[in-house]
């Protein structure tokens, strides 16, 4: 999928640099596809819903990134379960969050992702049993960040401590 930005009047051209004919990196849920993409940047929850969620419609099937910050996942982490397998008729009766349809490209590409997530958190050690031996200071500090992450001030400290 070829991202068009209405402002933008024509393609701009890095250093007289030819036209690129594949992307960097697509944005999974919303992207129609990987194409030619390396890379897979992760922004928004796959979120899906039965009806608009404009109109109050809850999903039916989450994964947010956002979940997996307690320290229990932190230290295992646990793997991402799948969304449901795509019906046909989803694409005129399933949304995502801004009342973007369903297409089975934008699904098979969440299902792409979340694959892959899946096979990266196998090669993962389970860290249980060495932050148990950490002083409980630094297990603390840890809980609190990671139970405070969705808190701005929390994140704005954390992003400057990395």
């Amino acid at each position: 999928m070829r991202t068009e930005y209405p402002a933008v009047a024509k393609p701009l051209r890095m250093g007289g640099a030819p036209k690129l004919e594949s992307t960097t990196i697509v944005q999974p849920p919303f992207d129609e596809g990987l194409g030619q993409a390396a890379l897979c940047h992760y922004t928004w929850g796959a979120l899906y819903h039965k009806g608009l969620p404009s109109k109050g419609v809850k999903p039916f099937y989450t994964w947010e990134k956002r979940d997996y910050n307690n320290i229990n996942h932190v230290l295992k982490v646990p793997h991402i379960p799948m969304p449901p397998e795509y019906n046909d008729s989803w694409s005129s009766t399933v949304f995502l969050e801004f009342d973007a349809p369903l297409t089975r490209k934008r699904h098979d590409l969440v299902v792409l992702m979340l694959t892959q997530m899946n096979k990266a958190i196998d090669q993962l050690p389970d860290l249980t049993e060495h932050w148990k031996k950490m002083e409980p200071e630094g297990l603390t500090a840890c809980k609190m960040a990671c139970s405070q992450w969705r808190d701005p001030q929390v994140q704005l400290v954390i992003s400057r401590q990395h």
